[in-house]
């Protein structure tokens, strides 16, 4: 089940994470609301940053963070967001073998493990989420436990 967060403008927008069959990690954000919800792209300097997930072993206190590389040179920079239809959804894979991402672990520690995985996307108000209408706010997934082998993380190993 996912959990429901508003922004100050009280819209309502749910994400859900799913591990994909095809072994994509992917999200999926559902607009429960009667208007249509917009969100950053994650190729501009708005929406990069906007998103991590957190990993956590079952066994273990251990919180493992998966965010986006801080350094990127935009060119060009432009604010393109994506669009969400009223009750309708979204969704959006990753390939976090990739290297736009950054991790304070190692892939192949958790090769074997049982995981607690949950997303986090946080668009902060700014003066062109104002313009372009954007939704701001914090959304969190719900967590998904995932058994191993965990082929949506490792695939360029």
């Amino acid at each position: 089940m996912s959990q429901k967060f508003s922004n100050k403008k009280n819209k309502t927008m749910y994400m859900e994470l799913k591990i994909e069959v095809d072994g994509n990690l992917s999200l999926l954000l559902i607009n429960k609301t009667r208007e249509i919800q917009k969100i950053w792209e994650f190729s501009n300097s708005w929406g990069w940053n906007s998103l991590h997930f957190e990993f956590r072993k079952v066994d273990s206190n251990d919180v493992l963070i998966l965010k986006r590389k801080k350094s990127m040179i935009w060119s060009p920079n432009i604010p393109t967001y994506f669009t969400i239809a009223p009750h309708k959804s979204l969704k959006i894979s990753f390939d976090i073998g990739d290297k736009t991402w950054e991790k304070n672990w190692d892939l192949t520690t958790i090769k074997n493990e049982v995981l607690l995985v949950k997303a986090f996307l946080i668009i902060l108000e700014t003066q062109e989420s104002k313009e372009f209408n954007v939704f701001t706010g914090r959304l969190e997934s719900n967590t998904i436990k995932l058994k191993p082998p965990h082929k949506w993380c490792l695939s360029n190993d």
